[in-house]
């Protein structure tokens, strides 16, 4: 007695001696798998959800520069007439990085937080000497910024912006020690600091 094999589907050649169609589906469901998980991968890595075990500080998103004292007789766009102010480029920003990424502080030498006798701000400019985000402090007050009042915090910060920071009409701060210090919040963390001269 003999046997022959039934006549393959329309298409579709007969399998092989010893061959199975479940190395042909284990191959499939492989492929399908793998290249499921290089799309989740990607699509997560774009949004910015995968971090490394550490969250990066302001360091490593946000470069500052350095500081550059002025008093200018006039009032521009972050600095009132006659008042002491400090000019700070961000050497570089990282595409996330937005003024709600960051709260600032100017320390003096001995740690504190530098306190205003006079009314003072604090104010990132675009390249335009637009305010991007703002604070204002009152006299008497510590030179701080844990939220911006003025502006719109969600705006992704530019390498071409300028922190302006008015510590008001006197004493003169020059020698005095002064630090100032950046804060990563939120997505961010760890700290940063320049001098100002």
């Amino acid at each position: 007695m003999s046997f022959t094999a039934p006549p393959a589907p329309t298409g579709l050649a007969p399998l092989s001696k010893g061959r199975t169609p479940w190395v042909g589906i284990a191959v499939g469901v492989a492929l399908v798998v793998l290249v499921g998980v290089g799309f989740v991968w990607f699509s997560m890595s774009e949004e910015g959800l995968l971090h490394e075990p550490s969250t990066p500080p302001p360091g490593w998103a946000l470069g500052v520069g350095g500081a550059t004292l002025l008093q200018p007789p006039t009032a521009v766009p972050g600095c009132a007439m006659n008042h002491y102010c400090y000019t700070i480029v961000f050497a570089s920003v990282s595409p996330a990085v937005t003024g709600g990424s960051i709260n600032l502080q100017v320390r003096t030498s001995s740690g504190t937080v530098y306190e205003l006798t006079g009314p003072g701000s604090a104010q990132i400019l675009d390249i335009a000497g637009a305010t991007v985000v703002g604070a204002t402090m009152a006299t008497a007050t510590p030179f701080e910024v844990s939220s911006w009042t003025q502006g719109n915090s969600t705006t992704l910060l530019q390498s071409s912006d300028t922190l302006w920071l008015d510590l008001g009409p006197g004493p003169d701060p020059a020698g005095m020690g002064l630090t100032l210090t950046v804060f990563g919040i939120g997505s961010f963390s760890g700290s940063e600091s320049v001098g100002l001269p």
